[in-house]
Parts: C-alpha cells; structure tokens; sequence
C-alpha cells in the first residue's frame, strides 16, 4: 500500500505490471451492473450508500 502512496500524485510512475497488484484489479465488473428488469425510474435513481461506503469514495477521492 505504501508503494501506492508514492505514486498517487504520479500515475505515470506506477508500475502496474506487478503481480501483487492484479489482486487489487481482479473482481468482476458486472456485479455492478444494473438489473434491466426493473423499472427505469428505479433505475435511474441516486445510489444509497452506507457510513462507511461514504467514508471509503472520500478516500478514493482524496488518493486520486
């Protein structure tokens, strides 16, 4: 994690082709699709996310 750290203001430094990072990347993306059955008012409506969903988006967004 701290090798992150060092690169957070340097994208381009970060060595991405390390194994020990795949771990961070392997998670399928369609779990976070939509379910298209339901109606699209529902669909379209904000995301609700928990205390600590919130506190982890203020992380990523304050790395990024």
């Amino acid at each position: 994690m701290q090798t992150l750290q060092e690169v957070k203001d340097s994208p381009d430094d970060f060595d991405w082709t390390l194994k020990d990072y795949a771990v961070l990347l392997d998670f399928d993306l369609n779990r976070f699709k939509v379910d298209e059955s339901l109606p699209e008012e529902s669909r379209m409506a904000p995301v609700e996310m928990s205390r600590e969903e919130i506190r982890m988006q203020t992380i990523v967004e304050v790395l990024i």
